[in-house]
């Protein structure tokens, strides 16, 4: 976490070291409530991160509220409003829970949902 600085109100959801537009595992990537940060393995003996690419959630194409990725084993491609990236995760399942996590925090939630529906009948009861 020496690359990178979180803000106030954000937190780490996961960890994962993954292959990036390649399928050599030696990248890791970190996804927040906010961003995903991308962190590279450099060095031949003594092993650092350095930081590659943030990628603000809210810049990832949406497509009937649905992200915009396409998925072949443990293979993910996201597309974002700047570029599409690949992601290669150790195997299908990581990838499935990185989408899990990801999904749940740029999607719109059920609870929203139901609030949403609760102020609607409140302000018809109202009326």
């Amino acid at each position: 976490m020496e690359n990178y600085k979180l803000n106030k109100k954000e937190k780490i959801i996961l960890e994962e070291m993954i292959g990036y537009n390649t399928k050599k595992i030696n990248t890791k990537l970190t996804l927040t409530n906010e961003r995903i940060f991308i962190e590279k393995e450099k060095g031949l003996f003594k092993k650092k991160l350095k930081l590659i690419e943030i990628i603000y959630l809210e810049e990832l194409k949406k497509e009937n509220n649905k992200l915009k990725t396409k998925q072949n084993n443990n293979i993910l491609e996201i597309e974002t409003i700047y570029e599409s990236i690949t992601l290669y995760f150790e195997d299908s399942k990581d990838l499935k829970k990185f989408m899990k996590e990801l999904e749940d925090i740029v999607s719109p939630s059920k609870i929203k949902e139901v609030l949403g529906f609760l102020n609607k009948n409140k302000k018809e009861i109202a009326n």
